[in-house]
């Protein structure tokens, strides 16, 4: 398939018809579609791009696909692209796979929606070759795992992490993360968001990991720390409901206002410390450190 999404001409075994909601599709090399209008289908695969580049443009239309969607790179050394722009793509599982001198594998928005209920995963041989990117006010929401080893460009937008247990990639260029929906979501490392942090509900395991945040927090759910720094820049509210665990060492610099008026609110012996000029620390609930 080449061309209009919405051409029957430009498929390929439908029976005469465009690919239906329990249809696979598969993006051969050097075909790169445009949707005219909103499509279903069970999964798509993104076949590896040895000819020249592949891929799906939404041009501000929606594509669900119930199942899985594939980058299938292994050799071809041209890129596999789906541009979501303002559009919204929503897909049950991501994998990607990108072999040793492929092209790159992308992923990007600038003002619209991508969800991915599942695990994101694959075999990823170059960090710059996987690429999730954000150009403008976005919604990314992830409901399974989110794996370290690619290059994510948060410059614009917000990504969630709404399903039970999850693993969330250490890159240290997050835009505006959110933690919903219970269960833990667990930082596999040095992690930076540069914009505003909300935990609405669930839990936010930072562990040993070095983690910023240099915009608001905004914490309703829970965080726990275990050993290392943990930064933050810009104001920190903690609501009712909300529960700040250190279970080690952690060391916490302060450079905005604290307003304390979690449920439950543990420090540890780490060193706690506040910079900059005129900071308040308000709140119902006692701010104690050892």
């Amino acid at each position: 398939a080449t061309g209009d999404w919405h051409t029957v001409g430009n498929w390929s075994g439908c029976g005469g018809i465009l690919p239906q909601a329990a249809d696979a599709v598969v993006i051969p090399t050097s075909a790169v579609i445009t949707l005219s209008g909103n499509a279903t289908v069970t999964s798509i695969t993104l076949n590896d791009p040895t000819g020249g580049s592949n891929g799906i443009t939404l041009s501000g239309n929606t594509l669900t696909v119930s199942g899985a969607t594939t980058y299938a790179g292994t050799a071809g050394a041209n890129n596999s692209t789906i541009a979501v722009g303002t559009g919204t793509f929503s897909t049950g599982t991501l994998a990607i796979t990108d072999g040793a001198g492929t092209g790159n594998m992308v992923l990007n928005v600038s003002t619209g929606t991508i969800t991915v209920t599942g695990d994101v995963s694959g075999t990823w041989t170059e960090a710059a070759d996987v690429q999730f990117t954000s150009t403008g006010d976005s919604d990314m929401n992830f409901g399974g795992h989110f794996p370290s080893g690619g290059t994510l460009d948060g410059a614009g937008g917000t990504i969630t992490f709404n399903g039970t247990t999850q693993n969330i990639g250490a890159y240290t260029t997050y835009n505006n993360l959110t933690i919903s929906a219970s269960g833990t979501k667990t930082l596999l490392g040095t992690t930076t968001v540069g914009g505003i942090l909300t935990i609405s509900a669930g839990t936010l395991a930072t562990n040993t990991q070095t983690f910023t945040v240099t915009g608001a927090s905004n914490i309703t759910g829970t965080i726990t720390f275990g050993t290392g720094t943990k930064t933050f820049t810009g104001n920190v509210t903690l609501n009712s409901g909300a529960v700040w665990n250190e279970t080690g060492a952690a060391v916490v610099p302060f450079a905005g206002n604290l307003t304390n008026n979690a449920t439950n609110f543990t420090a540890s012996t780490g060193l706690h410390s506040m910079t900059g000029a005129t900071k308040v620390m308000s709140g119902s609930t006692a701010t104690v450190t050892p």
